[in-house]
């Protein structure tokens, strides 16, 4: 362990501070996927990275009719909306990138927007926490590994810090089918036979 001092009070309001942004940031992320301007590779390399975290993606967006229809419909006022309609909110200066969609490219009214969204209103927040989850799952690992840098810490000394998630209840079927698949699979592989 480095000689650098560390409280637990400090490291848990770097822990806080962390979540904090790290969820302004992935509603910002699911405006920008709902607007179009996000997508979601399957494929790439941050899919490889939190393959739990695309799994549920995939499985909740499957279950989303014609989310297509909000590309190029939300502008700021109507994300802080569809944020208000989902129980959450964001500072309107964080969703700065919805400048370029100050006038949305068709005519569906902001009413007409908010009732696609109000129609599949739980798939839509089941989303939201997928994202919420994924950009903590990723900020908590940036944390430990700063953690690692700053005050030497090994993961034995962290347990007692407490840097994990808290998986949500609404994602946590999903996780938990993913876990059980992924255990099937390499239960499966180690039983066939060596060639």
């Amino acid at each position: 362990m480095s000689e650098k001092q560390y409280s637990k009070r400090q490291i848990n309001m770097m822990r806080v501070n962390a979540l904090r942004s790290a969820s302004s940031e992935a509603k910002n992320i699911f405006i920008a996927y709902l607007c179009g301007v996000h997508t979601l590779d399957f494929d790439d390399e941050e899919a490889k990275n939190y393959p739990t975290d695309y799994y549920v993606f995939k499985r909740v967006i499957a279950t989303i009719p014609n989310s297509e229809l909000l590309h190029d419909q939300i502008n700021t006022y109507r994300a802080a909306q569809i944020l208000r309609l989902l129980g959450t909110s964001v500072d309107n200066k964080k969703l700065s990138f919805l400048t370029a969609h100050y006038d949305p490219e068709s005519s569906m009214s902001a009413k007409e927007v908010l009732n696609i969204i109000e129609k599949d209103l739980n798939k839509y927040k089941l989303l939201l926490d997928a994202f919420i989850c994924n950009s903590h799952r990723r900020a908590i690992r940036s944390l430990r590994v700063q953690m690692k840098k700053e005050f030497g810490m090994t993961n034995e000394d962290m347990k007692a810090y407490k840097l994990f998630i808290t998986i949500p209840s609404s994602v946590l079927p999903f996780v938990k089918t993913y876990r059980k698949q992924e255990k099937e699979k390499k239960l499966a592989n180690s039983n066939k036979p060596q060639s």
